[in-house]
């Protein structure tokens, strides 16, 4: 059985602009050639027991060397060898010089086709690249021109990680550019710390200011920045956004601000835990068609419900006449794939909003089943009993305490954080109990809580509380946030 080779590129780092199929290829992987400065956020894609082999950023890898003869070893043995380099292999001078000892020494390889680097950073800087207006050039470490040459169109020129600005500034002049070309310097293109230096060409070259590494780009081009840079007017772009959610649950969030600017932090600061006994949820499924309503506060009980349904052999059907409740639309949607259609959803998504409606459907007679987290407010149980329906609390899941890795809780304890978003009381209440109370690395962060009931945990918890959203989802959090930064009321 015969493996294969697959030679990509990680390209800016930001794992959403890599084609799928090489995020599929790194999940799928048995063995990864990594460059020393591959970034974090794409070695995390590579499969948990693939073998990593971190390669000088600049010395391909030749046959006669271990590393050569482990790769023949793995393809020939049926695995799938992903090797990866900073710009796109049909231009990386490394993938090329490798791709031609491969093809002589009879070892066959695929090359994933991605955008360059270069192409990359122009669109994530503004800088457009029109065909018909002139020639793009891709300027290399050796370039050069003949005397009295002019260079017209758009050059872009790859700043190496130990190049300075200036130096390829000199290489550009160099090479026949006027030192009057308007040019910009763009380092960690595409991602939330995205910078990007205006200058001229001339001015630029003499800087020793700028650090080093980044795309330098060159031409009349760059003068249409402040009509193309979309990139640079996300509103959270550049902020750390710290996100408490459980580790599951995250997901979402994480790309909801990664798509306004911003790079999330993942700190669960809870974990979804089944609960201790089964015995009630079980007894509750077996009558369920017996409740007159039954009622769901949140997507975990949903999820976790319907998991447990399932196991018991049952299904949608199991609900008979029963109507059915959600305190909120994802509750409802989450509802909805499972079968079922909530037949009441109220305006605001808290227990009072819930009781009062609830109250007005009639649900304050007959039995009512109300299937949440273990420990949970009483205000709607006790509501519903006091207008004379037979309530049954029946715990689906726990809440506890999640296990952050080292690293991430000290970038919070170093004061890296931006904003601080807190979705329930108990992420509150455990980012406290994470950083032992010491929440002074905080302090400059703004905090942005879902909704009343968590802004009260969180105070109480010592956090002070800038931001309380009135939409009180996922969406209306990180909307409340934008608001703020934009000097707008929520």
């Amino acid at each position: 059985m015969t493996g294969r080779l697959v030679l990509c590129s990680f390209g800016t780092g930001n794992p959403e602009l890599l084609p799928v199929r090489t995020v599929n290829l790194l999940s799928e992987a048995t063995m990864a050639l990594l460059p020393d400065t591959t970034p974090r956020a794409v070695t995390s894609l590579i499969a948990p027991g693939a073998k990593r082999v971190a390669l000088p950023l600049s010395n391909p890898f030749l046959p006669g060397e271990r590393t050569w003869s482990d790769v023949r070893e793995e393809v020939n043995g049926g695995g799938t060898v992903v090797r990866l380099y900073p710009e796109s292999p049909q231009i990386d001078a490394v993938a090329l010089n490798e791709a031609r000892t491969l093809a002589r020494d009879g070892l066959d390889f695929e090359i994933i086709p991605e955008p360059s680097l270069g192409l990359t950073a122009a669109a994530y800087a503004g800088v457009p690249l029109e065909l018909g207006r002139g020639t793009v050039t891709l300027v290399g470490e050796q370039a050069s021109a003949a005397h009295g040459t002019s260079q017209t169109g758009t050059a872009i020129a790859p700043v190496g990680r130990i190049e300075r600005a200036n130096e390829a500034a000199r290489r550009l002049i160099r090479s026949g550019w006027s030192d009057t070309t308007p040019c910009v310097l763009i380092q960690r293109a595409g991602e939330p710390m995205q910078m990007t230096h205006e200058s001229i060409l001339g001015e630029l070259s003499r800087s020793s200011t700028l650090p080093a590494g980044g795309v330098l780009i060159a031409g009349e081009a760059v003068r249409q920045r402040a009509t193309f840079a979309w990139f640079e007017r996300l509103p959270l772009l550049g902020k750390r956004v710290l996100v408490t959610r459980a580790t599951d649950q995250a997901a979402v969030m994480s790309r909801r601000l990664r798509t306004l600017g911003a790079e999330p932090v993942e700190l669960p600061a809870i974990a979804i835990a089944q609960p201790e006994s089964y015995d009630e949820l079980d007894a509750a499924i077996e009558r369920l068609s017996d409740y007159r309503w039954v009622i769901f506060t949140s997507v975990n009980a949903v999820e976790a419900f319907f998991t447990r349904l399932d196991v018991t052999g049952k299904d949608a059907r199991a609900f008979g006449g029963a109507q059915i409740a959600a305190v909120g639309t994802a509750t409802a949607a989450s509802l909805h794939q499972c079968g079922l259609r909530a037949d009441f959803v109220p305006e605001r998504f808290i227990a009072e909003e819930l009781l009062a409606g609830l109250l007005e459907q009639g649900a304050g007679e007959g039995r009512v089943l109300l299937p949440r987290a273990e420990k949970a407010r009483d205000l709607l149980p006790d509501g519903l009993r006091a207008a004379g329906a037979e309530v049954d609390v029946v715990p689906v899941y726990r809440t506890i305490p999640g296990t952050p890795a080292p690293q991430l809780l000290s970038r919070v304890q170093v004061g890296e954080i931006d904003i601080v978003t807190l979705t329930s009381s108990s992420t509150a209440r455990n980012l406290a109990m994470m950083l032992h109370g010491q929440l002074a690395p905080l302090h400059r962060a703004m905090v942005a809580c879902i909704s009343p009931l968590t802004a009260e945990a969180a105070r109480a918890a010592g956090f002070r509380v800038d931001v309380v959203a009135s939409e009180h989802t996922i969406p209306g959090l990180i909307a409340a946030v934008v608001a703020a930064l934009e000097g707008s009321p929520s």
